[in-house]
């Protein structure tokens, strides 16, 4: 997918790059599409239990390979 590995950073610092993108100091720049898409999805948790519940969720996944 072209998609960064993202399950051997500490949840706490996902957390941040996903409030990153809530808060629109990532994903702003015009040419940054990707970036765009993150933002887009982030804006759908509604609060930060379940933005830590997705770090949380993303580094289980290097976990079980």
């Amino acid at each position: 997918l072209g998609a960064p590995r993202l399950n051997h950073l500490s949840p706490e610092y996902l957390a941040r790059q996903i409030s990153g993108y809530q808060k629109g100091w990532r994903g702003h720049h015009p040419e940054d599409r990707l970036g765009q898409q993150m933002r887009s999805m982030a804006s759908l948790l509604p609060d930060e239990r379940q933005v830590r519940d997705v770090a949380a969720y993303i580094q289980r996944l290097g976990l079980s390979q």
